[in-house]
């Protein structure tokens, strides 16, 4: 399992707050670090859940976006990653 963390900005439609996000992705895929940081560039602007979905479309796996706003945390989880393989010789349940 790869879990990616990365930290970037976009502005709230509503209101102009410029929004901190912390991203978190896991996936049993490797996602390029240029694919994360380009697919969180195409955002100076826009909605959590909006930026969440094309992030999770774009990058895969379970991605999970964090903000605080206007003293709001904001939690968004979309995707699933696939279940890391049972260790060998493991006997099925």
């Amino acid at each position: 399992m790869n879990v990616y963390r990365y930290v970037f900005a976009s502005v709230c439609p509503n209101d102009g707050d410029q929004i901190i996000y912390g991203l978190e992705i896991r996936s049993v895929e490797r996602i390029m670090v240029e694919a994360i940081k380009d697919a969180c560039a195409d955002w100076p602007r826009g909605f959590q859940e909006e930026i969440a979905e094309d992030l999770q479309r774009a990058l895969g796996g379970e991605v999970t976006l964090r903000a605080q706003h206007q003293g709001v945390e904001i939690v968004t989880t979309l995707g699933s990653a696939p279940p890391s393989p049972a260790p060998t010789g493991a006997q099925p349940g």
